[in-house]
């Protein structure tokens, strides 16, 4: 396992590399979303069941296809969901949610945004959780919170900080949410429809 672990990190800091010099290309196509949802959920299927933790998807009402860079919407989905089956114990449940929403101009990004609609999604677990004050930090780079359940956390710290970058090259924004240690976190991002 160890090899296929360092084989992430090698990749996770190539494409770290390549955004932080502007170089990670963003190649938008016509993508349907409910497919490479069940697609990405399914990598997961086994570990979850072999767990006892319930996957869930609801995609209410989405629309079939998005704008979008396939790849790089498959890596942030995959870390995200990754992360949420990691950490949560065995009963647990895993939901991705998908909906539309109005963006209204009420978005704080530096780039403007003409779409007036946005893919939101949101990646729920009954995990760890998380304290306050990791909110934010948890996307920086090699950021791993360090608390007795993540010590056994098979992770580069790398997924996170890739990710928002990811969600940043769709014109995007990443969040969590926590109600604090041992209430589960729900990981949202959005991705301007256009």
């Amino acid at each position: 396992h160890s090899s296929n672990h360092l084989l992430l990190l090698i990749n996770d800091i190539l494409d770290l590399s390549k955004v932080e010099a502007g170089k990670l290309a963003y190649t938008p196509t016509e993508v349907n979303l409910k497919i490479l949802l069940r697609n990405s959920l399914n990598m997961f299927v086994e570990k979850a069941l072999k767990q006892s933790i319930k996957l869930d998807l609801n995609l209410n009402g989405t629309p079939d296809t998005i704008s979008a860079d396939e790849r790089k919407l498959k890596q942030v989905i995959y870390n995200l969901v990754s992360n949420a089956v990691k950490f949560t114990k065995p009963g647990g449940r895993v939901t991705v949610n998908v909906s539309r929403i109005p963006l209204n101009g009420n978005h704080s990004l530096s780039k403007t945004i003409d779409s007036e609609s946005a893919i939101l999604f949101s990646v729920s677990d009954t995990g760890i959780g998380l304290k306050q004050e990791d909110l934010d930090r948890i996307f920086d780079s090699f950021e791993q919170v360090e608390n007795a359940a993540s010590r056994n956390y098979q992770g580069t710290g790398l997924g996170l900080s890739l990710t928002k970058q990811l969600v940043e090259l769709h014109n995007g924004k990443i969040w969590v949410e926590s109600d604090g240690e041992g209430q589960g976190a729900t990981f949202f991002f959005y991705i301007p429809e256009l």
